[in-house]
């Protein structure tokens, strides 16, 4: 009896009076177990862990975890009396748990979240491949005591991956209200209503990323701030004096557009819902690329996505700007899904998917930003669709003999925290302000581009048409295939489109008249005549069509159904040199 006692006291079993010892014994034996309850579930007392010292990289996450795994018996660890089966189950449960709570114990973590799995540094959560997860999982359980064969197995090695999908879900935590936190080398930057500072690293925090640099609240940018007035110098948006005084009359915002980059990039730390994607705009030499460059060093390149807006279209690249900072893009595509575009603008819930994975909804992903040499000009004409643009001209032309072309190196070697503090400036005004400051220049551009896309709009107005004047009642719009060709054809207008312009047509209220005065006056002239057949009836109508788009926008709209009337008979050639100089 004595042996048992000592037996089960190395278990780690509390003692308990001799009595009742035998009576749990005769209870085991009738039952067939030959062991007692008591024993059957004790475990051995575990080793104590300290935790990593300093920060390691996210791969030697998985050796550390790796170095600290000893042997286990998987029976007792799963409860199982001596007669009980040890199959594939209690070896995946017993090596996920072992695995995670090792984790815990380093400051460490992983975890699943959404479609993604995570490996937690004690500084910030990061995304790993399945695969390399996988890997890592069949190591750990041959480290743990399953045989070799077994833990390298790949269906093995799958199970355990689903296992552990199974029991490191961790939902992303709420965010405090009127919190932002930013994440950087030395530490988590914190600005709430209670004030700002610099605190340690928390795993609840669930940051994805790390900025590259330290924190240095003393930290200059003179080389960025002087790029910046060069390119962006807003020198109408000034303070001037007036009436001889000291004091000073506000032409504008003061450094406008400068303000709203720095506020735009403040904005990507953000969950503030302000629906707008950032569109520097200008012709080369102009410094996109110099901002381009040094905000993806400052965001650090693996917090920045490069797609194209017409490539978001698609649900695997949609998956691809999941805990992305920002997706910045040297290209903007010429045609806009406007549904898709407004709904990642505006922050909403997107459906996105992984190949060979179901799709889930993404409500955390990159802010946008692309830059462009020409801005798209198939777009959706509408203020919902355009609100959500926030065209930064970059307007300046820089010499060749001016340009110097390691700029955008010698700021991010230098002078990355003092950009920082240019942009922590601009993310507090974002959040005093809720909106971004209001600019001149930013609401002519965007009028602008709203004109300038309108191709049936510009057309008129270029030449000197008037919906009051030309266009009369809306009717039914029919098919201006032909005419659209005849217009672009004759102005060199290459990039309208069918659709695009009969939609324009329809706006400015010409579809029906066009209609009404070609497909009514002339084919009915002809049908009474007589002296067509149906397929010359149709190619004249189109040389007609060609030849009135031509003749009636350029103001002769007095002479249409005299000049129709010529076109028929064959006259005139519509598309010739001399009606298209006129």
């Amino acid at each position: 009896m004595s042996e048992i006692i000592e037996k089960l006291t190395g278990y780690g079993v509390k003692a308990i009076p001799a009595e009742e010892l035998r009576q749990q014994i005769g209870d085991a034996a009738k039952s067939g177990n030959g062991r007692p309850p008591a024993a059957s579930k004790a475990k051995k007392a575990e080793d104590p862990v300290d935790p990593l010292v300093g920060p390691v990289e996210h791969n030697q996450v998985f050796k550390e975890i790796f170095d600290r795994l000893k042997p286990v018996d998987f029976r007792e660890e799963a409860g199982l009396d001596d007669d009980q089966k040890l199959n594939q189950k209690h070896f995946c449960v017993v090596t996920i748990r072992k695995v995670i709570d090792m984790a815990k114990k380093l400051d460490c973590g992983m975890c699943k979240h959404l479609a993604f799995v995570y490996v937690y540094n004690g500084q910030y959560w990061r995304q790993v491949e399945k695969d390399e997860m996988a890997k890592f999982l069949g190591e750990a359980a041959e480290r743990l005591g399953v045989d070799e064969i077994t833990a390298q197995y790949h269906k093995f090695r799958d199970e355990l991956l689903k296992q552990f999908l199974a029991m490191a879900y961790l939902p992303r935590p709420e965010r405090q209200k009127g919190v932002t936190v930013i994440n950087l080398a030395n530490g988590t930057f914190e600005i709430g209503p209670a004030g700002q500072r610099l605190r340690e690293f928390k795993r609840e925090d669930f940051l994805t990323y790390q900025l590259p640099f330290n924190y240095d609240e003393s930290a200059q940018c003179e080389k960025w701030r002087s790029f910046l007035d060069e390119v962006v110098p807003d020198e109408d948006n000034r303070q001037e004096e007036c009436d001889g005084t000291n004091e000073g009359r506000e032409y504008g915002v003061f450094k406008a557009r400068q303000k709203i980059l720095s506020e735009f990039i403040g904005y990507c730390f953000t969950n503030l819902k302000l629906e707008k994607v950032l569109l520097p705009y200008g012709s080369g030499a102009n410094g996109k690329s110099v901002f381009f460059d040094v905000m993806t060093a400052l965001l650090g390149v693996e917090n920045i996505s490069h797609f194209g807006l017409g490539h978001l279209t698609h649900e695997y690249n949609r998956a691809m700007i999941a805990d992305k900072l920002l997706n910045y893009a040297s290209e903007v595509s010429s045609k806009i899904e406007s549904e898709t575009f407004k709904q990642m603008a505006s922050g909403e819930p997107v459906q996105a998917r992984l190949p060979y994975a179901p799709p889930f909804t993404m409500r955390n992903y990159a802010r946008m930003a692309f830059n462009c040499n020409e801005l798209p000009r198939a777009v959706e004409h509408n203020k919902a669709f355009f609100r959500r643009f926030l065209i930064i001209p970059f307007d300046v032309t820089i010499e060749d003999d001016k340009q110097d072309k390691e700029l955008a190196r010698k700021i991010v070697e230098t002078e990355l925290p003092g950009v920082f503090n240019w942009i922590l400036d601009g993310l507090r005004r974002l959040l005093s302000q809720k909106k971004f400051t209001e600019c001149e220049r930013v609401k002519r551009a965007l009028t602008a581009y709203q004109k300038e896309s309108d191709s049936a709009a510009m057309f008129l107005e270029d030449e000197g048409g008037s919906r009051t004047r030309i266009c009369g009642p809306k009717r039914r719009c029919g098919t201006f295939t032909t005419i659209i060709r005849g217009i672009a054809e004759t102005t060199g207008t290459k990039h309208w489109e069918n659709r695009s312009l009969q939609v324009g047509l329809r706006r400015t209220g010409c579809a029906g008249w066009l209609r009404a005065i070609l497909f009514s006056s002339f084919t009915g002239r002809a049908k009474k005549k007589n002296v067509f057949s149906k397929t010359q009836k149709r190619k004249n109508a189109t040389a007609a069509g060609r030849g009135f788009c031509v003749f009636a926008f350029l103001r002769f709209q007095q002479n249409i159904f005299f000049y129709l009337t010529e076109c028929a008979s064959g006259l005139h050639n519509p598309m010739s040199t001399e009606i298209a100089a006129i």
